[in-house]
This record gives structure tokens, sequence and C-alpha cells, in this order.
């Protein structure tokens, strides 16, 4: 790999847009001596504030999302929309920020977006390194016909590719799959912004008794907590089935439901359907 003016192998990142659990990453990355990650996103809509189509409701973060970065904004990011589909959101000038900067190396996170099949042609042209971190797997409810369609559709696709980065055994097993020898394969796991989230949990016993007074979570129990949108393929009430048979069991604890979407409504009939279980959306 060249190096640029910093000393360090410039990494692109081309993702949808400021990722809350990715923009830590880069940030670390980044206080490195050895590698700069220049992010690439498609559009800012989590920075100005737009409607979250799994959360069904506008949302902004309350984190500084470019933070310890230089990112790289295409043409057309601030009106852009979050529009998920291999066949959408193509950003044409996704070719040009690829082209046009000196970077050592292209990532492109999965292949939901049109605009990753133009990085990735982009890099190809100017002779760049591309790899692809995704989080498919097998286990997708897929016809045997549309599974066999897949795996040649996307063995083909996938030669264009120096490496992958493996987000678990699961992803490892679908590149596997798909063709992929293991030298191409690299152990890239999901990581957490430990600094941050252990600063956050510092709380006195005061403060922890507060917390759930304020959120209508009962005192002097584990409080189970889900974190995420009310989406079938998240499966939520799976959390309410596996309460059922704890409480069944004997063991006393307070389910907790952080989040929205479009089983909020489903939810809280099971929940009303469970009158003895303690369960509370917040």
């Amino acid at each position: 790999m060249t190096r640029g003016p910093s000393g360090k192998a410039r990494v692109a990142f081309i993702n949808s847009h400021p990722i809350q659990y990715f923009v830590p990453l880069y940030a670390h990355i980044n206080r490195s001596a050895d590698i700069e990650a220049v992010p690439v996103y498609l559009t800012d809509h989590s920075i100005r504030g737009d409607m979250d189509p799994g959360f069904k409701q506008p949302v902004t973060w309350d984190i500084d999302l470019l933070e310890g970065t230089d990112p790289i904004f295409v043409s057309g990011a601030r009106e852009r929309k979050l529009d998920p589909g291999p066949t959408k959101m193509w950003a044409p000038d996704v070719w040009n920020a690829v082209r046009n900067h000196d970077f050592d190396a292209v990532v492109i996170h999965g292949h939901n977006f049109g605009a990753n099949h133009i990085a990735t042609l982009a890099a190809k042209s100017k002779g760049l390194r591309v790899f692809s971190r995704g989080e498919t797997h097998l286990g997708l409810p897929f016809s045997e016909g549309r599974k066999a369609a897949r795996k040649l559709i996307m063995g083909s696709y996938y030669k264009l590719f120096d490496g992958f980065l493996a987000i678990g055994s699961l992803n490892r097993q679908f590149y596997h799959a798909m063709g992929v020898p293991d030298a191409k394969l690299f152990d890239f796991p999901y990581t957490v912004d430990n600094a941050r989230m252990m600063a956050a949990s510092d709380m006195s016993a005061q403060d922890r008794a507060d917390y759930r007074e304020g959120r209508n979570i009962p005192a002097g129990k584990p409080a189970v907590l889900y974190a995420s949108k009310f989406m079938a393929r998240k499966h939520p009430d799976d959390i309410i089935a596996a309460g059922r048979a704890l409480k069944d069991e004997g063991l006393e604890f307070s389910l907790v439901f952080a989040g929205a979407g479009e089983m909020e409504g489903d939810l809280r009939a099971l929940a009303a359907a469970n009158p003895d279980i303690d369960i509370v959306f917040t």
C-alpha cells in the first residue's frame, strides 16, 4: 500500500449514513499509527434528523456522529433519504468520491445499496483493494430456488473482492458457502465503545434507584432489557414468550422494552395478556 501525507494507509468505508455504533470504531482506528479510516456517506439523515423506517418516527442522535473522523458526503447527501434495497440509493457521485481521493483500499458495507456496487466498480477501475463487510448469513427464509440463484450471483460478484471482513461465525459460514476461500476471510466483529459505556454505567446505588423509579422499572429484581426496533425480523415478541416461561418457573424479574416500531401494538397487547409479568415500555 502507498501512504498518504500523514504516513497512514487511507481506507474508505462506504456507509449509507453516519451510524452511531460505527463512528467510535472509525475514531479508534484513526488513533492508530498506520491506518486512517475515512467514512464515505450517501446521506446525512442521521445528523439532520429524519424519519427512521424501522422506528417509524423521526430520530436524531445525542452523540457526535462525526467525532474523530474526516468524512466525505457524496453529492445529494443533504436531501437523500435512507432507502434500503439493492436497486435503490444509487448516489452516482460515489464514483468520484472513490476515484478522486487518495485511498489505498475501500471497504463496502454490504450490498443493500446501489451506490455500494458503484463504489466497488470505481475502486476496481482504479486498482484499489476492495473488502466486503456485511451481516448476511445462511439462516434467511429463502426458497431453495432463491438460495441457488443467490449462490450463483453472489459467488460471481464476490470474485471482484480482495477480502471479506467476517463479523461472526454465521457470517463467515455464509462467505464459505458462496465459495470464498479461507485466505480471503478476516475476522472483523462488531464492537462497542467501551469507554463511553463504562462511564455511563458508573452510577451510585441511589442513581440507579432514581433511574428505575423515573422509568417505572420495579426495584429489587433483575431487569431484562430489549433495546432495538420493534419489528418482526428482530422478534421482540420472543422476549415476552421467554419471560412467560421463566415466570412459570417462579423467577422474579422485569422486562424493559426501549424502542419503537411496527410491532408496538402487538407487544403492548402481549404485555396486557400477561399482567403478572412486570413489562415496562420506556
